[in-house]
């Protein structure tokens, strides 16, 4: 996860970031001479699988890669809403 600096008097404490930040390593990749080397196996093990790497080898686009995972994100948001506490 991201991180970012709160602005405020007495929140100068980190917090998460509310979005993953694509578009860094989406330009590193393109800038980057030898693709082949680029992604580690080690990579698909922190992204919870190829995809990510693939899409990414692609050429998607940040905002195309988001909008891959909101029916996972739905599928999920759905099943969640049962174990709740609070609404």
């Amino acid at each position: 996860m991201l991180w970012e600096r709160s602005a405020g008097c007495n929140q100068n404490r980190n917090r998460p970031s509310p979005k993953l930040d694509l578009e860094w390593i989406i330009e590193a990749y393109k800038d980057y001479p030898d693709k082949e080397k680029f992604f580690t196996k080690y990579f698909d093990v922190l992204a919870g699988g190829p995809t990510l790497r693939e899409q990414i080898q692609k050429g998607m686009s940040a905002d195309e890669i988001r909008a891959a995972w909101q029916p996972g994100l739905k599928k999920y948001q759905t099943i969640r809403k049962k174990y709740l506490l609070y609404k």
